[in-house]
């Protein structure tokens, strides 16, 4: 298609057609593989990259467990409170999960998520 379409015909497709399935529970597949994760980046089009439109997504779902009564209760289960006698940096800081492993711990969401949620 590259040499048969215009880059604006290419990126009208891209973005109606091939991204929602990329976005689509973007933060559950998060944790692919490096070589996984670089082929997804290769697309240059001048959209955020997909490593960070999925940390937003991983940021906003921890938003919606701890405002809202909707949210999912499976996420919400997910999400410890750290309890502290001051308030440097507000109310609403998650304890990090304790990881037995670098390999699959680290790049877990019960860990990723609330590491995101505390660099705010």
């Amino acid at each position: 298609m590259k040499k048969l379409l215009p880059f604006e015909t290419r990126k009208s497709i891209y973005l109606a057609i091939i991204l929602p399935h990329f976005n689509y529970c973007s933060e559950t597949w998060h944790f692919c593989s490096k070589s996984a994760n670089a082929k997804l980046e290769k697309e240059k089009i001048g959209l955020p990259s997909f490593t960070n439109q999925r940390f937003a997504k991983i940021v906003c779902m921890v938003y919606k467990a701890i405002n809202h009564d909707h949210a999912p209760k499976s996420i919400k289960k997910l999400l410890d409170f750290r309890n502290t006698t001051y308030d440097l940096k507000g109310t609403d800081i998650l304890k990090l999960l304790k990881v037995n492993t670098t390999t699959y711990g680290l790049k877990s969401w019960c860990y990723l998520a609330p590491k995101l949620w505390n660099s705010l």
